[in-house]
């Protein structure tokens, strides 16, 4: 891992890349298959499962195992790689007197100048140096609690078979990952922010989602801030600006990637009266089936190593196919 090292002014150099970083990885794989009945028998049923478990940690950081800070992720040591930078989101507002009151100036939290004032429904993050002014610096961290790496994936497998009839079926799984709704935070934070963005990049169905509507939402259990075009008269808060906890949903799901079906003529069939060797008719789905924890995810198969969600907006399309295999 290259990372930018500070360099003694006397170099003529502010900083350099070196690759002092370390990352421990591990793991197990683990396969199971279990014949329901024997060989011989014309109904066969093989069951098979996989599970594997990868992990990784930070063994060493530059400048002395300090945290390192990009963007919108960052590495600590002794924890696993691309943890999320983010403000944490606490609470939605329902009303100013529910802000907490610097007991020294008697001035309420309050973001930084350049945002605008609060108002009810903005969300609420946490003042971590407590300061009573929410900024990106000190109060957007890394957020040990959430990882993008799975704790557990797998695999279960089911091939059935009748005489010369078959049905195939195969899924797949992962759990304990946490993943960054990064589709819908774009399409949301495009509206907010104004302009005509939100329209033209495509329209998502928001009707689902529990928007703060009035005083009193967000102890009701609202999740995400009141959406409304920024104005001049009203500025911006950034309600829905990319880095913060809101966005971070669990990653688990469990998923049929193909499922077939067909029946095999074999050669001493009609088929061997037109010099064929063998003869199978066929059909296949893929991505036929999906459950995932996450409601507001379009496809939670759909992420990056950094756990972002990708695709656009849209999930794996399911593919329906028929075929016909010949052997001469």
């Amino acid at each position: 891992m290259f990372f930018d090292i500070t360099l003694p002014a006397e170099s003529g150099y502010n900083t350099a890349k070196a690759n002092v970083a370390g990352i421990l990885n591990y793991g197990w794989e683990s396969m199971v298959k279990f014949l329901v009945f024997p060989r011989t028998n014309k109904l066969r049923l093989e069951i098979s499962s996989g599970l594997s478990q990868n992990k990784n940690y930070i063994t060493t950081l530059p400048n002395g195992n300090k945290d390192y800070v990009g963007s919108d992720y960052g590495y600590i040591v002794g924890r696993p790689i691309n943890l999320y930078k983010a403000f944490v989101n606490e609470y939605l507002l329902d009303d100013i007197s529910q802000l907490p009151v610097n007991p020294f100036t008697g001035l309420a939290l309050a973001g930084k100048s350049a945002w605008a004032a609060f108002r009810p429904g903005f969300p609420v993050w946490k003042d971590f140096n407590k300061d009573y002014v929410l900024n990106e610096v000190p109060d957007e961290q890394i957020v040990p609690d959430f990882t993008p790496v799975p704790t557990i994936l797998g695999s279960l497998n089911i091939n059935l078979q009748y005489k010369s009839w078959y049905l195939r079926v195969f899924s797949q799984f992962s759990f304990g990952s946490d993943i960054k709704n990064t589709i819908l935070q774009g399409y949301m934070d495009s509206y907010d922010r104004g302009g005509t963005g939100w329209s033209t990049n495509g329209l998502a169905d928001l009707s689902m989602y529990n928007f703060w509507k009035k005083p009193g939402d967000g102890a009701a259990g609202a999740k995400y801030p009141p959406m409304y075009p920024a104005g001049t008269s009203l500025g911006a808060y950034y309600a829905f600006r990319s880095s913060q906890t809101l966005w971070i949903e669990p990653g688990d799901y469990w998923k049929i990637t193909n499922a077939s079906f067909g029946y095999t003529f074999e050669k001493d069939s009609f088929i061997g009266k037109i010099n064929l060797s063998r003869l199978t008719l066929y059909g296949s789905v893929m991505n036929l089936w999906q459950w995932q924890k996450s409601k507001s995810i379009v496809d939670a198969t759909m992420v990056n190593a950094k756990g972002q969600n990708i695709g656009n907006g849209y999930p794996q399309p399911k593919n329906v196919s028929f075929g016909i295999d010949l052997r001469f």
